[in-house]
């Protein structure tokens, strides 16, 4: 991939640029044997009690020495006892005692403690030394000098860049810790060199930025470039609280984007706090393929991201994404990879670029994308929910695709799993805040019930319509059918605000009169020729779509049985039928 002039350029410069630090705070207190005037970072002040010596150790007044080296003093009158405490340090001294205990530990003093002008006394090198100082002692002068560096606490960067690197040079790796899997800077790119490990089922790796003031991060921008998709599992980006580490080994902490590949069709979307798969926004796209270059662009602003996903080839911006959700509001960033073991290999295909960090305030925001959980691109949401009988050769991608051929862009978005809408039903009741950010997406739902229980969806389909509080949301449903099933009625259905998809009666009217082979398996699940007629009823009803102007090139294989003439009465047949079932009003005939 071509780079432009200005990353050419950084080629020469390795541009690196830290959030600014203040610089350490030097505490220096010069004190002098017998004499009341002390120096504290040079400016005088007078004591009520000097400094003296005793036994031959110099013994210093506990409290204003202490206080200076930012620790607080608290006295016991009854007990003769003080008790110092710093962030790190308590300290507890018994007047007259020769031990004194350091957050617990027994220690030996030069002398023990006494009491003198109504002040407590210390060996000046155990008060200093407890409290994280260094003394300096002149004997020719009787003076001690004490110094303390104390470190200015972590701030959160300020507005603008704040780090950016084009992995030109592999210094830059020391800003990351690698928890799992071995990272390397070559050639100008960031590539994972190796994830295997013998402790997961699925192997995974992930390198962390691992600047302390990091965990600082809010209201911040990310962009990276991410080449050459090639994995059987995702490709992260990372923001969390700082809280993976070497046990944690998948790091299942606030994914803020993943891009994947598996098999024969990609995937982006996000996950939620400590990974929740159910929670998370996929969507099917089967044109995240291996070889393409893409730019993300994340936006994190207080409880809400953004993000933006483009084609670096063409410039199509393939999807943006707005979400509230406070699991990103503050914490670190980098890369995870993951995928089963057996495609470890493709995994040194992927590798990133040109990687930038900004700290941003309001103005920096997307001025057209309001802080909603909705795709802001334009399309429509379409969420499937059912059961095998629906992503079994993926009717849902089958429907995008029929759409796009004839102009329509539309988002699909699936609850799947292998049970009826019953069980889906449970599923709601019982894990809805895993499922809540597709329903809220939806603009048009299509439910799909086993073909054994069309008496009672109706009743399902009801209760599950009421968990969608989303303004003008359309409802579909569709059976599915077998050799088994009678011929259905829909009577359930007349008095509800939703449309039938009628495909037993296309297999009752059409299918079965040509003898086409439309299952496989034992347990009768449809094969791509019924995937793709259901898929074309499902785009020719929801979205008006004439199925005469359907390509049907991806089925001419499961065809071949027929004649030219048969072919042509069979498309013609099916053309009909579902013309027909678009416009027929309840009761069906």
């Amino acid at each position: 991939m071509k780079k432009s002039v200005f990353l050419v350029l950084a080629l020469l410069i390795l541009m690196l640029l830290p959030a600014a630090a203040e610089a350490p705070e030097i505490i220096e207190l010069k004190m002098t044997i017998d004499s009341a005037q002390v120096f504290l970072n040079g400016e005088a002040q007078t004591l009520d009690a000097a400094p003296v010596i005793r036994d031959g150790v110099a013994m210093l007044p506990v409290r204003f020495v202490a206080e200076c080296l930012g620790a607080d003093v608290t006295w016991d009158d009854a007990k003769k006892t003080a008790l110092i405490v710093s962030e790190e340090t308590e300290i507890k001294i018994v007047v007259g005692a020769l031990v004194a205990f350091v957050n617990g530990e027994a220690k030996v003093l030069d002398t023990p403690v006494f009491i003198k002008y109504a002040r407590t006394y210390l060996p000046v090198r155990f008060i200093a030394e407890a409290l994280g100082a260094e003394a300096d002692w002149n004997s020719e002068t009787s003076t001690v000098v004490i110094t303390k560096t104390v470190e200015a606490p972590l701030r959160a960067p300020e507005v603008g860049v704040y780090y950016e690197t084009d992995f030109s040079d592999d210094s830059v790796l020391e800003d990351f810790t690698a928890y799992r899997g071995e990272w390397a800077v070559r050639n100008g790119r960031l590539y994972l060199d190796s994830m295997a490990d013998g402790v997961a089922s699925d192997s995974s790796a992930f390198l962390l930025f691992n600047r302390p003031d990091a965990a600082l991060l809010e209201n911040y921008m990310i962009d990276v470039d991410m080449y050459n998709i090639q994995t059987q599992g995702g490709v992260l980006m990372r923001c969390d609280y700082s809280r993976a580490n070497a046990e944690n080994l998948n790091a299942f902490y606030g994914y803020m984007y993943f891009v994947s590949y598996t098999g024969d069709k990609g995937a982006i979307g996000y996950g939620n706090e400590f990974g929740t798969w159910g929670g998370n926004l996929v969507v099917s796209a089967p044109e995240f393929k291996p070889g393409m270059d893409l730019h993300l662009n994340i936006i994190v602003y207080g409880d809400r991201f953004y993000c933006t996903y483009t084609d670096l080839d063409t410039g199509k911006v393939l999807l943006s994404l707005t979400k509230s959700d406070d699991t990103w509001s503050s914490g670190t960033f980098g890369f995870r990879l993951c995928g089963e073991k057996d495609g470890l290999i493709n995994f040194n295909r992927v590798y990133f670029d040109n990687l930038k960090v900004t700290v941003i305030d309001e103005s920096a925001l997307p001025t057209n994308r309001e802080p909603e959980e909705h795709f802001e691109n334009g399309l429509t949401d379409v969420l499937f929910i059912g059961n095998i009988y629906t992503y079994a050769y993926d009717i849902p991608d089958k429907v995008k695709k029929i759409c796009a051929d004839q102009g329509i862009q539309i988002q699909v978005h699936e609850i799947m799993n292998g049970s009826s809408l019953r069980k889906h039903y449970d599923s709601f009741q019982n894990d809805l805040d895993a499922l809540q950010i597709k329903l809220e997406l939806a603009d048009i739902v299509i439910f799909q019930d086993y073909a054994g229980v069309i008496e009672n969806s109706y009743e399902y389909c009801m209760l599950l319509m009421s968990y969608f509080d989303k303004e003008e949301v359309d409802f579909y449903f569709y059976p599915y059918i077998n050799r088994a099933a009678p011929y259905y009625t829909y009577d359930g259905f007349q008095d509800m605000d939703i449309e039938i998809i009628r495909s037993a009666d296309l297999y009752h009217n059409v299918l079965l009169k040509y003898q086409l082979p439309y299952v496989e398996h034992e347990v009768e699940h449809q094969n791509p020729l019924l995937a793709f007629l259901i898929a074309d009823m499902i785009a020719a009803q929801v979205f008006d779509i004439d199925p005469a102007e359907v390509d049907w090139s991806s089925i001419d294989s499961w065809l071949s049985g027929l004649s030219k003439t048969e072919k042509a009465e069979f498309r013609a047949a099916v053309d009909e039928k579902i013309e027909a079932y678009k416009t027929e009003a309840f009761p069906y005939s």
